[in-house]
């Protein structure tokens, strides 16, 4: 399973769903790739439009919801297979929190950097790693100790968001001028690659990141093998949130304007489809059963195809960042200041 996350203020994220932040300087995707001579550019003929997303939504009796007091901010969340604990970062509090998915209950409050921003798990090494907005630095947490054992410093820039190569066993960390990856054998950066990307997703079957540029309409194909950029597609202005669907070998990249619907990519080709009427926010994928759960429309939760949207959820306040637990059949759902919703989703 992926996990995604984003770089949020207190305030910002529930109440204005803001999928990137303003740098202080954007050096376009465009400029950086031509620079490198390490792409091809895409253009709009790439994009195809589709049937409405949210004309096609059904409801299936949504389950009711657990909930867990958690912090005063949290922001992203990852789903830790092999303790069965989901941890939950605070960036208020530089804290971390983590779950037992037995009791539902904190089981302890670690303190890590000073402001955590997003977290990803490594089943391989049993790892969690939390990047931080303050240092610009990423803590390697053991999930067996609950204790920090390394700290990768030498980003760019401050990281956006993180994904786990399990091909590579390697972290992509993407930041507002490049994609740094850090080896997790040796706790290291062993590449950077000079674009800007405010999200990222990984596609195991091909071997690719996925980095779109959330201040354009570009998405850069990172190689695993080669650390290069390989493409550059043409998407929707300016992209938000993405997520992997390995079941169909597709991308799912929300946009943050509601006119440009939601873009699919497929994997086989790199075409690009346009489905119109809703923006997914956060995404979770259930590889058991290969379905994608997304926020959709008035605080839900739904499985999402590239057609359709089947509500599984509906939470009482906004929605932020989701992770699934494979082992219980659950979805933790940040869903307000200090809280974390668990719901079984039903199909």
């Amino acid at each position: 399973m992926q996990v995604r996350c984003l770089i949020v203020n207190k305030g910002e994220n529930m109440k204005n769903k803001k999928y990137f932040i303003i740098a202080s300087f954007i050096v376009t995707l465009t400029v950086m790739l031509a620079s490198c001579g390490k792409s091809t550019s895409a253009t709009s003929s790439n994009l195809t439009n589709t049937s409405s997303l949210m004309s096609s939504v059904t409801s299936s009796s949504p389950s009711a919801a657990t909930t867990i007091t958690v912090g005063n901010n949290p922001t992203s969340i990852a789903y830790d297979s092999g303790q069965g604990e989901i941890f939950v970062d605070d960036r208020d509090s530089g804290s971390i929190a983590v779950i037992s998915d037995s009791t539902n209950e904190v089981l302890s409050t670690l303190t890590v950097d000073p402001a955590p921003i997003c977290l990803v798990y490594d089943p391989a090494k049993g790892e969690i790693f939390v990047a931080d907005y303050n240092s610009g630095s990423v803590a390697v947490l053991s999930d067996s100790t609950n204790t920090v054992v390394a700290t990768v410093t030498g980003l760019n820039s401050t990281p956006n968001t993180m994904v786990y190569d399990s091909g590579k066993g390697e972290i992509f960390v993407s930041e507002s001028g490049a994609v740094d990856v850090i080896s997790d054998s040796t706790n290291t950066i062993v590449a950077s690659i000079p674009i800007t990307a405010t999200s990222i997703a990984y596609d195991s079957a091909k071997g690719e990141v996925f980095a779109p540029d959330g201040y354009s309409s570009n998405l850069a194909v990172i190689s695993d093998s080669s650390n290069e950029v390989v493409t550059t597609l043409t998407i929707s202005l300016y992209p938000g949130t993405i997520a992997y669907n390995a079941a169909k070998g597709e991308i799912f990249v929300s946009v943050s304007n509601a006119a440009a619907g939601l873009n699919v990519i497929s994997d086989s080709d790199n075409s690009v489809k346009i489905v119109k009427g809703g923006i997914p926010g956060y995404y979770a994928y259930n590889s058991g059963k290969s379905e994608l759960y997304a926020e959709t429309a008035n605080h839900t939760v739904s499985i999402l195809t590239d057609s359709s949207s089947k509500v599984v959820a509906t939470l009482g306040s906004k929605i932020g960042p989701m992770a699934y637990d494979a082992g219980k059949n659950e979805l933790f759902v940040v869903s307000g200041y200090n809280t974390i919703s668990v719901v079984i989703p039903t199909n």
